[in-house]
């Protein structure tokens, strides 16, 4: 009976570790971005700039001449997690938006995860 338990706790964390592993990269090639936005007929830029050495990646979408909103997901997570915002019809009318991978996250350096403080000094330029 032990065993059993030790077993199934030991496949339990197992399967909980790699889980998040592959939910923390949580991201989808440009390309596919693109391809996702363009049947839905809404405007996408995704840029990939490098600010103090790291890389900041992030996407664009609606009018230049509107107000921007910008969403900056949680942990762990990328840009991706606004996606639905980004599409949101209504949304789309009365906003640019933009949403940011922070640094460690998606595209912006994935695993090299820094401090809150560090992450606002890369993403200040951006905004």
């Amino acid at each position: 009976m032990t065993k059993i338990f030790l077993y199934s706790t030991a496949f339990l964390f197992i399967w909980i570790f790699l889980s998040q592993c592959i939910i923390f990269r949580n991201r989808w090639s440009d390309k596919k971005a693109y391809n996702v936005f363009a049947s839905m007929k809404i405007p996408l830029k995704i840029y990939d700039t490098i600010i103090d050495k790291c890389h900041v990646h992030y996407a664009i979408s609606g009018s230049d001449s509107l107000p921007t909103l910008v969403f900056i997901h949680g942990s762990p997570g990328s840009w991706m997690n606004y996606m639905i915002y980004m599409c949101d019809t209504t949304l789309q009318r009365l906003f640019r938006i933009i949403s940011i991978d922070r640094p460690g996250f998606g595209y912006s350096d994935f695993g090299k995860a820094q401090h809150l403080q560090e992450q606002c000094k890369l993403l200040l330029p951006v905004l």
